[in-house]
């Protein structure tokens, strides 16, 4: 005789309503009514594995528990990247850095909400492309130290190569073999200007320095209204003069618009003075 099958957990509303307002508070994100499913697929599992009664004891917990806290925003944010996502920025800016011929410093690149690192990786191949291997650096950061750790390994499943140039994917990448048979990894070289930190956009950041760009796409769409106002002012103050702030192809900028013009879509330029 089997024994009796677990119930079904049931995410009420109360209990979302308590999710929403925690993840609002921890990362800035919103939780519109219609992603209650997702909220409760996302977090069933690890309830059961904590053997909790429901989802109400789990959110006193992970208020309590700093690990639990961490293990819950990487469940429940957005995680999604691939390489050359969007190619049109990314080709705006070789060509911009080109145009340059004389450079005081490196190039700096930043990919806020970076994910396991393919827009990174897309930003350092372009860069690299653009300048050569010494004249350029790239940030990559997150809010989720789990998926950080994999963009610093920098290996990958065949299929993520899918957008890659194929002459691009035959200079900075190598195929793996034995164990690594069906991935890749981005060359070292690349590997090596390319640099991952936790970064909680909402929270106090370290002394960043000034980027040439800040590429921060399908990140605004899932922020608070109030985040969105707030997180614009904060990023510009990390651009150099004529800096270029990318956003995600649907994404626009929060009312009233800062000092910035559109150069190409999902491009805005810091303007002088700005």
């Amino acid at each position: 005789m089997t024994g009796a099958r677990m119930p079904a957990l049931v995410l009420d509303e109360a209990d979302f309503c308590l999710c929403r307002d925690w993840l609002r508070a921890a990362a800035g994100v919103e939780l519109p009514p219609s992603r209650k499913p997702f909220v409760a697929g996302r977090l069933a599992r690890r309830v059961a594995e904590l053997g909790l009664a429901g989802f109400g004891p789990y959110l006193h917990r992970l208020r309590e528990d700093p690990a639990e806290h961490a293990r819950a925003l990487d469940l429940l944010l957005s995680h999604e990247t691939r390489f050359f996502r969007d190619p049109g920025p990314l080709l705006w800016l070789r060509d911009r850095l080109r145009a340059r011929v004389v450079r005081a410093a490196p190039a700096r690149v930043w990919s806020a909400g970076c994910s396991t690192g393919q827009e990174a990786y897309s930003i350092a191949m372009v860069l690299d492309d653009a300048l050569g291997p010494a004249g350029w650096e790239v940030l990559g950061s997150d809010l989720s130290l789990r998926v950080l750790q994999r963009a610093r390994e920098a290996a990958y499943d065949l299929p993520a190569c899918s957008e890659l140039p194929p002459a691009w994917f035959q200079r900075y990448a190598r195929i793996g073999h034995g164990e690594q048979a069906g991935r890749f990894r981005m060359v070292p070289t690349l590997v090596s200007r390319v640099r991952f930190e936790p970064l909680n956009l909402i929270g106090p950041w370290p002394a960043l320095g000034r980027f040439d760009a800040i590429f921060l796409c399908n990140v605004l769409c899932h922020l608070t209204a109030d985040v969105r106002r707030s997180l614009v002012p904060r990023l510009l103050g990390c651009l150099g003069p004529g800096g270029a702030l990318v956003l995600g192809a649907a994404e626009t900028l929060p009312e009233p618009l800062p000092p910035l013009m559109r150069a190409v879509p999902s491009v805005y330029v810091l303007r002088p003075g700005g």
